[in-house]
Formats: structure tokens, sequence, C-alpha cells
């Protein structure tokens, strides 16, 4: 499983693939939140704050996987 995890989050081969990721889960965030009464409706699974933290989570971590340099 390490081997797997390293691969997806790490390995320079899919660098373009993650970066295209976080711009493809952005784009879906922005179109679903454009959905009139989607916000409420999902409102009743989890609060805002968690969403928005799962998303920004999940956006950074594909975001700086997928970019060059180092971190320093």
């Amino acid at each position: 499983m390490p081997s797997l995890l390293y691969f997806l989050l790490l390995d320079a081969r899919l660098r373009m693939l993650r970066r295209a990721g976080a711009i493809a889960l952005f784009l879906a965030i922005v179109i679903a939140g454009s959905i009139p009464g989607a916000r409420a409706d999902i409102g009743h699974y989890a609060s805002g704050v968690i969403l928005h933290s799962l998303a920004y989570v999940t956006l950074a971590l594909l975001w700086y996987t997928g970019s060059r340099g180092s971190a320093a």
C-alpha cells in the first residue's frame, strides 16, 4: 500500500495528471456551487466548514504534489 500511495502522490510521471485533477476538481466545485438549491441540499449531510476544509485540503494536496520545485 505505501508504494501505491508513493506512486499516486509523489511520482514525477503523474505530476501533470495531479495538476489537471486539481483544476478539474476546482471547476467541478464552482459548477456544482452554481446550481440553485444545491448548497441547501448538501447542508443536510455536512456543514459548510467541513466541506470547505475537505475541498481546500484536497486541492492543496493535488496542486502541491503536482508542482515542481522544493518545499524550501
